[in-house]
């Protein structure tokens, strides 16, 4: 059996254990490094260990933007780690700002810290869905976007965005779908068409938007005012 191999960077010891012990007791993970901080996980991947699930805190040791500077280098070393490591974010803080600033720089899922089986629910929402978001972490995504939104940039002679991307009717249902935090098998089945056919519309969307990954590409259509033609 191919095992999905995780990694949990965790600075509490007992926490960590907890996270650890709910991984391994399921046939098909295995934890392969623990860290206690962004320092040590580094040192993992230079020494070529690489998780295809990396379960991330995002305070370690008293460090309040760790965890985001985790999410940027993997942004920004995707290539030499490898396009198929997921960050799954787990903390105690949900402050909406946080929640979203971190589904925007790559990670997967947001969950907080408590029960560790909402982790495994996690990885396996992932691993089927690409991404799992809880409601609270979406609802937390989308008002973010509605701040932004009074903060409205240059608006052109009509009362839209100078620079807003002009979309098809097709293109407008699909990326209010994609806002509204249905999963892809729920969209395909609105539009009676494939899953696979749901990412290949979503990515030509992120291509107009130039956006790399869903809630990114959620988060430019909102600070655009997009969301006033698809509400």
């Amino acid at each position: 059996m191919n095992k999905t191999k995780i990694a949990c960077v965790e600075d509490n010891p007992k926490l960590r254990k907890h996270w650890v012990d709910e991984l391994n007791k399921h046939d098909d993970f295995e934890v392969i490094f623990e860290a206690d901080d962004e320092t040590e996980m580094f040192r993992h991947f230079d020494n070529g260990t690489h998780p295809e699930f990396l379960v991330l805190d995002l305070r370690l040791n008293d460090k309040n933007d760790a965890g985001i500077d985790v999410l940027k280098w993997v942004g920004e070393n995707r290539q030499s780690l490898g396009k198929d490591l997921r960050i799954i974010v787990c903390s105690n803080y949900a402050d909406e700002s946080i929640i979203a600033e971190t589904l925007m720089l790559g990670a997967r899922a947001f969950v907080l810290k408590g029960d560790a089986s909402d982790i495994t629910k996690a990885i396996r929402g992932v691993q089927q869905e690409e991404y799992f978001i809880t409601k609270y972490a979406f609802d937390a995504l989308l008002k973010v976007h509605g701040q932004l939104l009074k903060k409205t940039e240059k608006m052109g002679q009509n009362g839209n965005p100078a620079n807003l991307p002009k979309l098809d009717s097709e293109q407008l249902r699909m990326l209010k779908y994609l806002c509204s935090g249905l999963t892809y098998k729920e969209i395909a089945d609105k539009e009676k068409i494939t899953e696979k056919e749901v990412e290949r519309k979503r990515d030509k969307l992120c291509l107009i938007f130039d956006a790399t990954n869903r809630y990114d590409l959620i988060y430019k259509a909102a600070k655009m005012g997009l969301d006033r033609q698809i509400s």
